[in-house]
């Protein structure tokens, strides 16, 4: 009985910890944001000096932007800026980045979007 009681507690903390995971991102300012993705495209892609400022400063728009369609009440006109706002940061990205680059950027956000999706 005690081991059941345990196992319980221990499910319902877990699931509390993975809720609280979740709004992480939300509490992030888009300056964060945006420094934590052009972090992690650095690593990933690895991209030079040049490439750094004006990622960080495409990825620091994005946020900003996105911050506002959040606020955006109708989800269809949310939905549809938000891609708006995606291909305009991809368009961006594409000029900044090598062709090998870019494709491996997709690449990464598609086997991310598969796993999230599991």
């Amino acid at each position: 009985m005690r081991t059941l009681f345990s196992t319980l507690a221990l499910v319902a903390s877990m699931s509390l910890m993975a809720q609280d995971a979740d709004t992480d991102n939300d509490k992030k300012t888009p300056e964060e944001r945006a420094k934590h993705r052009t972090e992690v495209m650095t690593k990933e892609l690895g991209l030079d000096a040049e490439q750094i400022a004006k990622v960080n400063t495409i990825n620091l728009n994005f946020a900003r932007a996105m911050g506002d369609v959040k606020e955006i009440k109708d989800e269809v006109t949310r939905k549809g800026r938000s891609e708006a706002l995606k291909t305009k940061r991809d368009t961006d990205l594409q000029g900044v980045l090598s062709a090998d680059q870019f494709t491996k950027m997709k690449e990464l956000r598609d086997k991310k979007k598969d796993e999230h999706k599991k």
